[in-house]
């Protein structure tokens, strides 16, 4: 079953995003917005800092999925994917993670 999501913060960028996750515990960072050197560097710190939160990137090309799939995230999906990808992604990275599913 899918589990249930529950959106702890909507941040602008990723260095609001690591003060959020200094706040509150997160078990996925979703992040759609475009990464340019700074946001990889924060991305970084983000992996150093909180390793236990998987990292999803949202994309908008092949390339660049490729690309940050490793190291930079535990997932990358094209932008418009259909919704079932991104279930199956979330629901791996949480099996992986051993986090039960919530009904």
């Amino acid at each position: 079953s899918t589990p249930r999501i529950r959106v702890l913060a909507e941040v602008e960028d990723l260095n609001a995003a690591t003060r959020a996750l200094s706040e509150q515990r997160a078990d996925i960072l979703l992040v759609a917005n475009e990464l340019n050197a700074p946001d990889r560097l924060a991305l970084k710190k983000i992996k150093d800092q909180f390793p236990a939160t998987r990292r999803i990137l949202l994309v908008d090309e092949i390339h660049e999925k490729q690309e940050l799939e490793t190291p930079d995230a535990d997932a990358a999906l094209i932008k418009g994917a259909p919704a079932s990808e991104l279930a199956a992604v979330l629901e791996r990275l949480l099996r992986e993670m051993n986090v039960p599913p919530r009904v």
